[in-house]
């Protein structure tokens, strides 16, 4: 995917990343994921709701595998103790 193609926000997002390396010397780790819904199903051609709009979408990851993994077993730990009755987080 081109730049162009990503949501001005999406572009916005990863110049602030950016910044955040820089000002603490890349000495971090982070995970981050945005998605966002609302594009064309490729079989019928029509505009769905449950379709990922890739320009909408993207997915951030900075640091050693090692530390990224135990990141991600944290983040699944935490949403599987913060989830409410209908199974939605907010942390």
């Amino acid at each position: 995917m081109s730049k162009e193609e990503i949501q001005p926000e999406i572009k916005d997002i990863m110049e602030m990343i950016s910044r955040y390396c820089a000002i603490n010397k890349n000495n971090i780790c982070f995970i981050g994921s945005f998605t966002g819904f609302g594009g064309k199903c490729e079989e019928c051609g029509k505009e769905e709701d449950y379709i990922v709009d890739d320009k909408k979408s993207r997915i951030f990851a900075y640091g050693d595998k090692e530390t990224l993994r135990i990141m991600l077993n944290e983040l699944r730990d935490v949403i599987e103790e913060e989830a409410d009755k209908e199974d939605w987080v907010n942390v």
